[in-house]
């Protein structure tokens, strides 16, 4: 990093080199590898892999990232999608949640968790196109998939849960207002929901209730409710039947990685870096911003709670030469110019693992009381 700053090389530059891809990458053969994901302390993570058949380090494939459930560890679920992943050409990666003992952990959002942490070591050493990274999740992986997808929707092209829920907290019985004020966050993020009507393990109603709430907040989602089925996985046949389903329904799922809109809700500040619009600073009750970009490089941003916001900017879709102007509640408070930022650029990259969708400069702007 500092031998690359030094050299001064300009942002977009660095962007571009990302974006070149990385020479070198490892050729793995078709088939099943387990992946060492490096922990903080020192140790290590398992990660079950399956390369498709076709694998080619110089071309991006897409990569179905799965959560698995309670008394799962990942092996399991590879090998049973191994052949659907061999004749679709998508990488399947699951990774390991751990336990505490005989426990089983929960999936978390934290950029240091293992979810992410895997997520970064693949984009490391595989060829992924990261505009079709999937995540999906069964069962307690569902739950984890929507904690991790609300809170970090900028890094999938679509969730899809099956017999999961949006919140485990519900799932103990308890009201989780915060986590339902998330589901906004699903704004630029295709949703796919499948439960069996009979699931005496994970009810359905927890997904019902999701769907009311995203047709309330006017998003588009599939949702799949199945007569009679249970929570228990399926016969080999139905969930190769299923999961061939969700990967027609999933082909045509690419991130954008920047929307015209984006609202982000947050109530932690350690994990609220996600989209192009992240809230650093918000009241006890949390944040909500809805940003819109406009022509002429301009903004327009919607705010409650949050006090101080920050914008992450591209010359994708911004002219970095040219003012940037920016309005929330009908005053301008900002107008100017925004540097570009090469020590951004590597810091997100690497927090990322990728490049495609690194920002080159970052706006913060405090908030006028009339715009919250």
């Amino acid at each position: 990093r500092r031998d690359l700053l030094g050299r001064g090389i300009p942002a977009r530059r660095l962007v571009e080199a990302l974006r070149a891809g990385r020479p070198g990458l490892e050729t793995f053969q078709p088939g099943g590898l387990e992946f060492a994901i490096p922990r903080p302390d020192g140790g290590t993570d398992p990660c079950y892999v399956e390369i498709p058949e076709g694998y080619d380090p110089s071309k991006p494939a897409p990569l179905l990232f799965w959560l698995h459930g309670i008394g799962g560890n990942g092996r399991d679920i590879r090998r049973a999608l191994q052949d659907v992943a061999r004749r679709r050409g998508t990488i399947v990666a699951c990774p390991f949640a751990g336990r505490w003992g005989k426990i089983p952990q929960t999936w978390e959002p934290g950029e240091d968790q293992v979810a992410l942490r895997t997520l970064r070591e693949l984009h490391r050493r595989l060829a992924i196109d990261p505009d079709r990274v999937w995540l999906f999740g069964v069962s307690l992986g569902g739950f984890g998939a929507w904690e991790i997808g609300l809170v970090h929707p900028d890094r999938f092209a679509a969730l899809v849960t099956v017999a999961g829920g949006l919140s485990f907290l519900e799932y103990t019985g308890l009201e989780d207002p915060i986590q339902r004020r998330r589901l906004a966050n699903a704004r630029n993020l295709p949703v796919y929901m499948a439960h069996g009507s009979d699931d005496a393990v994970v009810p359905v109603r927890f997904d019902r209730k999701t769907k009311a709430d995203l047709e309330a907040l006017g998003y588009a989602f599939d949702y799949r409710e199945q007569d009679g089925r249970g929570h228990l996985p399926p016969p080999k046949e139905e969930l190769d039947r299923l999961v061939e389903e969700l990967l027609d329904w999933l082909a045509d799922r690419r991130r954008d990685p920047w929307p015209e809109e984006v609202v982000r809700v947050a109530f932690r500040s350690d994990v609220d870096v996600g989209c192009w619009v992240s809230i650093d600073r918000a009241d006890w009750r949390g944040g909500r911003v809805r940003a819109r970009r406009r022509p002429g490089n301009a903004f327009e941003v919607e705010a409650s709670g949050a006090t101080r916001i920050a914008l992450d900017l591209s010359s994708d879709v911004v002219d970095l030469s040219a003012p940037v102007r920016v309005e929330c509640g009908g005053r301008v408070v900002f107008e100017g110019l925004v540097p570009s930022d090469p020590a951004l650029v590597l810091d997100e990259a690497r927090r990322r693992g990728e490049g495609r969708r690194v920002a080159e400069a970052r706006l913060r702007i405090d908030l006028p009381e009339s715009g919250r």
